[in-house]
């Protein structure tokens, strides 16, 4: 929006429904009072709103007191619920965020939310309150064999799968996917050479190693992988 990437606001949820994108992703950060607000981080959110003075955290009243830059709007928890109200088949995806007795509290559509997770007490806690837990595979090979037991019902996995020397991550996503088990691929780690929106790569890709794909919506994709 604007030119900007990763702007969380009012503005880039309401373009991506309008293009016909169901699942969007925000990132939520939690006010000194308690309260959900979506920016990437508060660093940014200083820079994006030409406010380097902002306390961190920041209270709800001073974030509400913002404007992005190119007049784009932050949305706090009301103006995620409106939006979840108004657009009855948006699902929310979301990381970051640890606190679900508060995201339950501040965004009651239980069912119509993913949360990624990191560790498996949040994935128990998340489950608890009626959440979609989405389990963060690890970047580092290592790290694998902790997870090979783990039957969740959806995963998050980098873009680093695809690395040659990642292959034993490629192979597991593929398991899963044989499973039947719902994975969401993310840029973060892509080969600088490999195109993840490209015709090409969902062709060979889509469905045999992920479900679903982040994208920043730079350009559009083909109705068959929104």
């Amino acid at each position: 929006m604007d030119g900007q990437c990763y702007t969380n606001s009012r503005e880039a949820v309401e373009e991506s429904l309008r293009r016909g994108y169901r699942y969007i992703e925000l990132d939520l950060q939690v006010t000194r009072d308690n309260h959900l607000v979506a920016v990437h981080d508060w660093d940014r959110l200083r820079d994006m709103a030409g406010a380097p003075e902002l306390p961190v955290p920041p209270t709800l009243a001073e974030v509400r007191g913002l404007t992005l830059k190119g007049g784009l709007h932050i949305l706090d928890d009301k103006d995620i619920a409106e939006l979840m109200l108004r657009h009855p088949r948006m699902i929310l995806i979301t990381d970051k965020i640890h606190d679900m007795a508060l995201l339950a509290r501040e965004l009651p559509f239980h069912d119509r939310i993913i949360v990624e997770v990191f560790n498996r007490w949040d994935y128990l806690v998340c489950l608890w309150h009626g959440f979609t837990p989405a389990f963060s595979l690890p970047w580092k090979l290592d790290d694998l064999k902790h997870f090979l037991t783990l039957d969740a019902s959806w995963y998050t996995v980098s873009a680093i799968a695809w690395q040659e020397d990642h292959a034993p991550l490629l192979r597991h996503i593929a398991a899963l996917r044989a499973a039947g088990k719902e994975v969401l691929l993310f840029r973060a780690g892509c080969p600088k050479e490999l195109d993840m929106e490209g015709q090409a790569f969902l062709r060979r890709n889509a469905g045999r190693y992920f479900t679903k794909l982040y994208t920043d919506a730079q350009r559009d994709l083909s109705p068959d992988v929104r």
